[in-house]
Formats: structure tokens, C-alpha cells, sequence
């Protein structure tokens, strides 16, 4: 990993080395953010010593905060999340992005809506 200071440093933790084969050399993990990518995926538990996918700052030497986890989602930055924060991580990574539920949403009212207008073609008929 490239520090801020621009200094390479390995960043594997005692036992990554003796599981990586059982674990495809551990590919896509303990990765440093893109700012110009997307998160692969959102964890429900950031920390180094985890099975997590890539959770470290783009340019800081650390792991996200639960704020960024959350903008990551689609989550406005007036919610607020409750409990410590490994709790709160679990809160989003386990949540369904609003964006995503607000989507579905609209859909599915689109489709009962139809449903009842057609419902009500066929009773009148």
C-alpha cells in the first residue's frame, strides 16, 4: 500500500500469509479505495484483521469511517445510525441502499397500480 507520505509498505497481517492459498491469495482484500472507481462491495465489519473486501481511504492510512460507509449506499448524511460503531457498520452494510429501495418502490407501485387499472378494465367489461 502506498502511504500518504508516499512510502510503500506491506500492509499483511501475520496470518495472511500462511491461509492466502486457501483463500485465492486473499485477491481483492485489504485494498486501498479508488476515488475514481466504486466500492465493490460494502462490509459489515472493516477491520484488518477480517475477511473484508477493500476498505481503506484512497489517500488517508486508514480504514473508512461509517459516514463515507454510508454515502457509499446512497444514505443522506442527516440519517443517523445507532449504537457503537462496529454497529453501525453492520447497520449499513447489511441495509438495502435508498437509492436501490426507492427504485424498487416505484416499480412495484408501478406494477400494482397497473394491475388494478387493468382489473378494473376487465370488471367493467
Amino acid at each position: 500500500v502506498k502511504l500518504s507520505n508516499g512510502q510503500m509498505v506491506d500492509l499483511i497481517p501475520w496470518c495472511l500469509p500462511n491461509t492466502a492459498k486457501r483463500h485465492n491469495q486473499w485477491e481483492g482484500l485489504y485494498g486501498r479505495l479508488d476515488w475514481e472507481g466504486n466500492f465493490p462491495t460494502s462490509v459489515t465489519d472493516p477491520q484488518p484483521m477480517d475477511k473484508v473486501g477493500m476498505c481503506l481511504h484512497p489517500d488517508q492510512d486508514r480504514i473508512i469511517t461509517v459516514r463515507e460507509c454510508a454515502r457509499s449506499q446512497g444514505f443522506p448524511d442527516s440519517y443517523q445510525f445507532a449504537g457503537n460503531i462496529q454497529s453501525k457498520h453492520r447497520q449499513i452494510g447489511n441495509a438495502v441502499p435508498p437509492p436501490l429501495a426507492f427504485a424498487l418502490g416505484r416499480k412495484l407501485k408501478e406494477a400494482v397500480d397497473a394491475k388494478g387499472r387493468e382489473d378494473g378494465v376487465t370488471a367493467a367489461a
